[in-house]
């Protein structure tokens, strides 16, 4: 798979999220990840839709979770864009853009952007 390069604000929102994993023992360390991207989706206030046209588009192999197969492809693809907005402009941005989607739409981002950036933790030997 290609490496995606990681831009300055999402360099931020890491540094931000591994001091909330600090002194999670490695069996706790995924769901507390997940739980402090949820805080932060929660913090984020909601804003009026735009066109999903205006998320920037991504051609990369699919990150979203396994339960996705059963969900329609338009609502996998505005997921995965939400995935490849958070990843290029931080995850403030798609959090933004995802509170603006349906539910589905937000929970699979969640999700998908959960375990993508624990498997970075991981890279980075930030998380055993």
């Amino acid at each position: 798979m290609e490496q995606i390069p990681m831009h300055e604000s999402l360099e931020h929102d890491i540094k931000e999220l591994s001091q909330k994993l600090e002194g999670a023992s490695p069996e706790t360390q995924r769901e507390v990840l997940k739980n402090a991207i949820g805080k932060k989706i929660q913090q984020t206030p909601n804003a009026s839709p735009v066109p999903q046209n205006t998320i920037p588009q991504t051609n990369k192999t699919s990150l979203l979770p396994d339960y996705s197969v059963n969900v329609p492809e338009e609502a996998k693809l505005r997921a995965e864009k939400l995935v490849d907005l958070a990843w290029h402009k931080g995850l403030s941005a798609g959090i933004s853009e995802a509170k603006k989607s349906d539910p589905l739409t937000m929970d699979m981002f969640h999700d998908a952007i959960t375990g993508k950036l624990y498997e970075e933790f991981k890279k980075q030997g930030m998380i055993q």
